[in-house]
């Protein structure tokens, strides 16, 4: 079920070629994100050197590392590196480039603080061409001792073509991060312009009780069978009514779905959010699952997760995590903003297969600082 759009997967395929070729890891290695970092206060110093691109030598801008990202077959010609009157950054490649460079410099961050990088981009002219591959963004990510990419998150720049444009990607260094990188990578044609790159300590506070969205998320409430609070309501059927799955309550307070091969209809648990256009949330969770699988005519589906519907009920965003395969106790965050266009938004849980799901501690919070997004669909 969980999928990423095209231009987050051709980052995560830069990122293996970037600690491949440091000869940390198999250039088979699975590219994840961290579901849940630490966080702390952070540093308030500037972190990033040269971040104005102000000073170069031998046709590169002092501090940052020029490597190739990505090639397309060959190991020329390459994409140009300039600096440009600002100063500025410019990465610019056409048709006929083949290799594509991209210019990244590990910064000095601890691991399980809170950071905020800022910066101003322009772009002109990109767009894919042939086998190109659909990157053009600023981006960070951490890796641990052995090279694995555990935390990203990125900004894709190409819409930045009416001027300098103001960014800002906050995140959180995971606790097992070596080492963190911010990235800058064109690999399609056109130019993309990069300035005044700066990264901070960004301090996390505590959500206060009024910020929490979400009422009875720890499942500790129940009247007449039923979770207060939430809707239980009938997500799929397998042409009959009934057998239905089965809702009940964990012993230590919790929500647990289950079924088997002879169930018919499947209850899904559903809460509506309170939640603002254009705002960033996180939803944070813990899930564990036995034994779920799939069985004749049933619904591939065990997710917790997040829908943006419009005023006729249809989905306009979704952000879920398949947690069918999820057997000791897991704490998931699933980060998530709201579109514009949206009538309402709903924490939803369901499960339409053989197994068992259990789900508790569910809390729906505004994202502050605002986190890497983990999109699905």
């Amino acid at each position: 079920m969980k999928h990423r759009t095209k231009t987050a997967a051709a980052f995560s395929a830069f990122l293996a070629i970037w600690v491949v070729s440091l000869g940390l890891v198999d250039p088979a290695t699975k590219i994840v994100v961290a579901a849940d970092p630490a966080t702390s206060d952070g540093d308030s110093h500037e972190l990033v050197r040269n971040g104005s691109f102000a000073d170069w030598t031998d046709g590169a801008p002092d501090h940052w590392e020029v490597s190739v990202g990505a090639k397309n077959g060959a190991d020329e010609p390459t994409s140009k590196v300039a600096r440009i009157k600002g100063p500025a950054l410019m990465l610019r490649g056409d048709a006929k480039t083949m290799a594509w460079h991209a210019v990244s410099q590990e910064l000095p961050v601890v691991a399980g603080g809170s950071y905020l990088i800022e910066y101003e981009s322009r772009t002109k002219d990109v767009q894919r061409e042939g086998n190109q591959y659909d990157n053009c963004y600023v981006g960070v990510a951490s890796s641990d001792k052995q090279g694995k990419i555990i935390a990203q998150g990125f900004d894709d720049v190409a819409a930045d073509t009416d001027g300098w444009a103001k960014h800002s990607i906050a995140f959180d260094v995971p606790s097992s991060a070596a080492a963190t990188k911010i990235v800058i990578f064109l690999s399609k044609s056109g130019i993309l312009a990069v300035r005044n790159v700066s990264a901070t300590g960004a301090k996390t506070d505590t959500p206060s009780t009024d910020s929490v969205l979400l009422a009875n998320g720890d499942f500790k409430s129940w009247s007449d069978g039923r979770p207060d609070g939430w809707q239980v309501t009938m997500g799929a059927n397998n042409g009959a009514d009934a057998p239905t799955s089965d809702v009940g309550q964990l012993d230590d307070a919790g929500l647990v779905l289950s079924g088997n091969a002879s169930t018919m209809a499947w209850y899904a648990v559903i809460q509506p959010l309170d939640v603002r256009q254009d705002k960033s949330y996180t939803m944070t969770f813990e899930v564990q699952s036995d034994g779920v699988r799939q069985q004749g005519s049933q619904f591939d589906n065990c997710y917790v997760g997040v829908f943006q519907l419009d005023a006729a009920g249809k989905p306009l965003d979704v952000a879920a995590e398949d947690v069918s395969d999820v057997p000791r106790w897991k704490t998931q965050r699933i980060d998530f903003r709201v579109p514009q266009g949206v009538a309402k938004t709903e924490a939803r849980i369901f499960l339409s297969k053989s197994g068992t799901l259990r789900v508790k501690n569910v809390r729906v919070e505004e994202a502050a600082p605002r986190r890497p997004f983990r999109r699905t669909r």
